[in-house]
């Protein structure tokens, strides 16, 4: 969203989802690698998205590396694949929430880093986003989404084991995912759900502060057109 609008796309986001950051540095027990100053001449996967390949970029940067210094092995979403299958030495983007939890139910041991302990600070990662010309044409549909998105959260937190029922009969679900894993994914993942939608300008403040000081964006964009808790449910 922050790259978004410093490119001047007409969007916002009008309700936070998960509220805290759940990428991560991952790589197996068995590879040998301590930390990511280990990351030095390794195959790193990740999902190809730019964002995630910034942050990995302030991430070995702080460990004394650049990204001249490693492989990327762009894979999509098949980072645990990637990983399993010995393509990749650690992936980078994946979710420790997702990707991680699936490698302990078979039994892996996922080494597992959240960029929240690699100096990166915190965000809302998962925003529900609307355009702005919509939003003012009918912004009644918005606030009534917006309430249904609230109340689905807080029914996910309520009943986790409805959570996973709905989860599990998903017809898009990844065949390759085992009913224990996306239960172990599902259990991981709902304490990070937000149960009001709201956004913290602040958060996302030094969010922006901190984008531009590593030059990820060149211009510190305002909060104000970044996000809007207007839209949400009233207490």
């Amino acid at each position: 969203m922050v790259l978004a609008q410093s490119k001047g796309n007409p969007v916002v986001a009008i309700g936070s989802l998960v509220a805290e950051p759940t990428m991560a540095t991952i790589w197996l027990q068995r590879s040998g690698i301590d930390g990511i100053a280990d990351l030095r001449g390794k195959t790193i996967a990740t999902a190809g998205l730019p964002m995630e390949t910034e942050i990995l970029e302030t991430v070995l940067a702080e460990a004394g590396l650049s990204l001249a210094d490693v492989k990327l092995k762009d894979v999509g979403y098949n980072l645990v694949p990637a990983l399993i299958r010995g393509r990749a030495d650690a992936t980078f983007g994946g979710r420790w929430n997702h990707g991680g939890s699936q490698l302990e139910t078979l039994g892996l041991n996922p080494m597992v880093t959240r960029v929240q302990d690699l100096g990166v600070p915190p965000f809302d990662e998962l925003v529900v986003v609307a355009r702005r010309d919509r939003l003012a044409r009918d912004p009644q549909l918005f606030r009534d989404f917006m309430a249904a998105v609230v109340r689905g959260a807080a029914t996910s937190v309520e009943d986790p084991d409805l959570a996973f029922e709905v989860a599990n009969e998903d017809v898009e679900a990844d065949y390759r995912v085992s009913p224990k894993a996306r239960r172990a994914q599902v259990e991981a993942t709902i304490p990070l759900l937000s149960e009001s939608g709201f956004m913290d300008p602040e958060q996302a403040s030094q969010l922006i502060a901190w984008m531009h000081r590593q030059g990820m964006v060149q211009r510190k964009v305002p909060v104000s057109s970044l996000l809007t808790n207007d839209y949400l449910p009233q207490p």
